[in-house]
């Protein structure tokens, strides 16, 4: 047997490689599984927003805080019903949508930024804008994409622990 090595860091290492596989395996499996958290996150926040918006003095409660935490609540139920494919789908769309804000709020921030970011802020904010869209355009293509990134960094990640339960101990 062998003394001294951190076999936790073994253990690991051999989990992330074999999620890794898993990944690259089936990586439409792990986009709907952010599908299904994104739901379960959606799910809380409308109940949190109900909650909170009935606890508020009557006062301080708007007819829109509730309007939108009913839409939420609507939206998130009827995430439920999704498939996993429909789910796998809905994270790409997410990442869509986030890519065209950030890029559109660059293209903003260039157009009325100070002189010395402008063309940096421009150009970024106009990558990261097409990028959105390519996104949206083809979302599924989008998430196995990012599945099989996904699952090289987790192989990556693994192969390090490995590595680091092999090196000499020291001292």
């Amino acid at each position: 047997m062998i003394t001294g090595k951190n076999w936790l860091a073994l253990l690991s290492g051999v989990l992330f490689i074999i999620g890794g596989v898993l990944v690259f395996a089936n990586p439409v499996w792990n986009m709907a599984t952010l599908g299904w958290i994104f739901t379960f996150i959606v799910l809380v926040d409308a109940i949190v927003a109900i909650v909170d918006y009935f606890q508020r003095p009557r006062a301080l409660r708007s007819g829109w805080d509730l309007a939108l935490a009913i839409l939420t609540l609507i939206i998130g139920i009827g995430l439920l019903g999704n498939s996993a494919m429909a789910q796998a789908t809905i994270v790409p769309y997410l990442v869509g949508f986030w890519l065209i804000f950030i890029g559109a709020g660059r293209i903003a921030a260039g157009v009325v930024g100070p002189r010395s970011l402008k063309a940096t802020l421009l150009i970024t904010g106009t990558l990261v804008l097409l990028l959105g869209v390519a996104v949206m355009f083809n979302p599924l293509f989008s998430a196995i994409v990012l599945s099989y990134i996904f699952a090289s960094v987790l192989i990556a990640f693994g192969v390090i622990r490995v590595l680091e339960f092999f090196r000499p101990a020291e001292g």
